[in-house]
């Protein structure tokens, strides 16, 4: 039981998907290790493929100019 709830909570760090994939590869070779079924569930999910990469163009909006220390240049050295 303590092996099972390992695995399952490892469901929070890796996609369903992975982990159901490899407990059917553990029951497969009759491996019970949760230590080896998470390492099998990474792997699967490093396998899949990677989403798709958005442009970010639309973003350009907030876009500000960089700020400046003058001021606080003036300060240092006893200007005005």
């Amino acid at each position: 039981t303590r092996a099972l709830i390992e695995v399952l909570l490892a469901h929070r760090r890796l996609p369903a998907e992975s982990i159901i994939e490899a407990l059917k590869a553990g029951n497969h070779t009759g491996i019970t290790d949760p230590t080896v079924i998470i390492v099998e569930a990474r792997r699967n999910a490093d396998q899949r493929s990677q989403a798709d990469v958005v442009p970010i163009g639309g973003l350009a909006r907030y876009d500000r100019p960089v700020p400046t220390v003058t001021v606080y240049d003036q300060l240092l050295t006893g200007g005005t």
